[in-house]
């Protein structure tokens, strides 16, 4: 049995600094996954200054969002009011099933609570799953 990798607080600070940062940000015009990973990583950019970020990127044997650090994920949907919305959501996050840092998932657009709170189970039985390292923070984040 091996020891599990110790962290810093480090991580927990960039996670809380991009979630306090979301009020700030201004959707952009137009609302596809594309435009808002755009958008939120040039906003980003400027809030968290020396952080290394990249976005559209190779993590875990998939692509994610927005990487910062190499320890927090963003991924973004621009409308999660459909049971196909659901699914592409856990498919995504199973991709990243052995990645060991936070994901935040980022909601731009209408979002069904019934569906969220079965994101939210997938997500809670994901986290319980010994062979799953990443811990998982769904933020839900809506511009008027």
């Amino acid at each position: 049995m091996g020891l599990a990798p110790v962290r810093s607080y480090e991580i927990y600070d960039i996670a809380s600094r991009i979630r306090n940062a979301l009020p700030g940000w201004k959707l952009p015009a137009k609302k596809d996954r594309a435009s808002l990973t755009d958008s939120f990583f040039a906003f980003l950019k400027k809030e968290l200054g020396g952080y290394p970020m990249k976005k559209r990127t190779a993590v875990a044997g998939t692509t994610a969002d927005i990487a910062v650090s190499e320890e927090v994920v963003v991924e973004f949907s621009e409308d999660f009011t459909k049971p196909a919305h659901l699914e592409a959501m856990k498919a995504r996050l199973e991709a990243l099933k052995m990645w060991q840092g936070i994901i935040l998932v980022v909601f731009c657009g209408p979002v069904s609570q019934t569906l969220r709170s079965k994101l939210d189970d997938f997500t809670n039985g994901l986290n319980n799953d010994r062979w799953y390292s990443s811990v998982k923070e769904i933020v839900t984040y809506k511009k008027s």
